[in-house]
Formats: C-alpha cells, sequence, structure tokens
C-alpha cells in the first residue's frame, strides 16, 4: 500500500508540474468571444481563474468546458482532480475516480499528456482492490 502512495504522490507531482505549463503556455486566454459564452470563452475563463490562483473557480469553469467536449479543458480537469488541494488547497478535492474519467476522455480525444497519470491511476486502483 504505501509503494501505491509513493506512486500516486509522484505521480500528482508530475500531473501538477504539466498542468501549471498547460495553464501558463495555452493561448486559449486569448481565443475568448466575449459576446457569446461559447465553449472557448469558458475555458479561457476557467484559464484566467487558473492564473489567478483561482484554483476552485478555475475548477469549475475548466469542467464546463471538458463537458462540452474541450480537449485540454478535460485535461486539465483530471490533473486538478488527481493533485487536488495537496497544490491547488481547499475547493480541489483529490477525486481520482473523476481524475480517471477526465484524464480517459483526454486520451481518447488524442492527449499524450494525460496518457501516462492514466495509467498510473488504472494501475493504483488496481493494485489497492486486489
Amino acid at each position: 500500500m504505501n509503494r501505491i502512495h509513493q506512486c500516486v504522490n509522484t505521480l500528482a507531482t508530475l500531473a501538477a508540474a504539466a498542468a501549471i505549463a498547460l495553464a501558463i503556455l495555452a493561448p486559449a486566454a486569448s481565443r475568448a468571444d466575449e459576446a457569446e459564452p461559447t465553449v472557448d470563452a469558458v475555458f479561457a475563463e476557467g484559464v484566467r481563474h487558473y492564473q489567478r490562483g483561482e484554483y476552485a473557480q478555475a475548477l469549475k469553469r475548466l469542467r464546463l468546458a471538458a463537458e462540452y467536449g474541450e480537449t485540454e479543458a478535460a485535461e486539465l480537469t483530471g490533473f486538478m482532480y488527481l493533485v487536488g488541494e495537496r497544490l491547488y488547497g481547499p475547493g480541489v478535492p483529490v477525486d481520482l475516480a473523476q481524475a480517471r474519467k477526465w484524464l480517459h476522455i483526454a486520451a481518447i480525444k488524442g492527449s499524450r499528456a494525460a496518457v501516462l497519470p492514466l495509467r498510473a491511476i488504472v494501475v493504483a486502483t488496481s493494485a489497492a482492490t486486489e
């Protein structure tokens, strides 16, 4: 069980680094169309909240964009649920089921960054149930 926790913690650190890089480098904040709340606008709003350190609000907006099919939002939502309050503070829970769901969706839609953490979650949860 201790080895599983070490794997999850290592994975959480890697996921956090990837999520931060994605949010900082994402050009999506400039894609927002202020006239209509499009998926791009919702995603951009989530990225802006993330960049300001408003992680609970970022998670809400990113999850909404992910629900409407935004791949990067699904990826970042999965990373945020994976790492949770260890990095993002209260309001962003660690939820491996949600992390797995959103990373799986992102991976299906072509996100290579989602594949490794998704595999680690699958292995860790499979080992925990054995």
